[in-house]
């Protein structure tokens, strides 16, 4: 059965960037059916026997739960490790919902902790433990995540994750992150933002009424994720939000 990285492409986990989960193929046997899979291009694992194993696309695949504390255990940055988890909790009714109906969320917090709860001494336990609290629902992609953790690193107050909010003109909008009170939002654009002509001009009508209604609209690409980048962005949040 497939299990560790491989699971988390299978599942559509967000995984780092450049990590496909495929190379290797990672595959695991329980405890009590052998040794663990070992040949050219596969690696392998042992499973305890309470291991939860579902069907995914016609295949054995461990758990979302059970693959995210497994990849815990791997060099994988800790922010990284949040915004695997945060993928788990995608809601139903949101973009990935849209893209496979029934299957998201993929878990719960619960559950999550559950499973932790079930592997006390798991290599990188103690992180899923500290990764677990930070884990929120209603993210619709892998930078949004990483935003949000940072901004939490930086010490600044966590922000509403894709809210709905009602415009004076009744016009509904939802922006990726934002400070409802103090009327400031981030918007990440990916590159689908600059390439589709439409969501463009949607998206320039977006931030127009938002500036229109008092709200400062915050916009970064990947690109400001870059460690120095990012450090101008976090000024400019600071600024905004009126915290010196």
């Amino acid at each position: 059965m497939f299990s560790h990285q491989t699971a988390a492409a299978l599942w559509g986990m967000w995984m780092p960037w450049g990590d496909t989960g495929f190379l290797p193929v990672h595959l695991s046997k329980r405890r009590t059916d052998g040794g663990a899979p070992g040949r050219q291009g596969i690696k392998g694992h042992q499973l305890p026997p309470q291991a939860k194993i579902l069907d995914r696309v016609g295949v054995r695949v461990t758990s979302p739960a059970w693959t995210w504390i497994d990849l815990a255990g791997t060099r994988m940055a800790f922010e990284d490790l949040v915004a695997t988890g945060d993928s788990l909790l995608q809601r139903g009714n949101g973009p990935a919902g849209q893209r496979e109906p029934g299957l998201h969320p993929l878990s719960s917090v619960e559950e999550i902790r559950a499973t932790i709860a079930a592997r006390p001494k798991v290599k990188g336990i103690v992180r899923c433990r500290e990764a677990v609290e930070l884990l929120r629902a209603h993210h619709d992609s892998r930078p949004e995540s990483l935003v949000r953790t940072r901004l939490l690193e930086a010490g600044l107050p966590e922000p509403a994750i894709n809210p709905v909010l009602r415009m004076s003109t009744g016009k509904m909008i939802q922006p990726d992150l934002a400070w409802i009170d103090l009327k400031v939002c981030i918007q990440y654009e990916g590159d689908h933002h600059r390439a589709d002509k439409v969501q463009w001009h949607r998206d320039i009508g977006r931030d127009r009424t938002m500036h229109q209604e008092g709200w400062v609209v915050l916009r970064l690409t990947g690109r400001d994720l870059e460690s120095h980048q990012w450090q101008v962005f976090l000024g400019e949040v600071r600024q905004a939000l009126g915290i010196a």
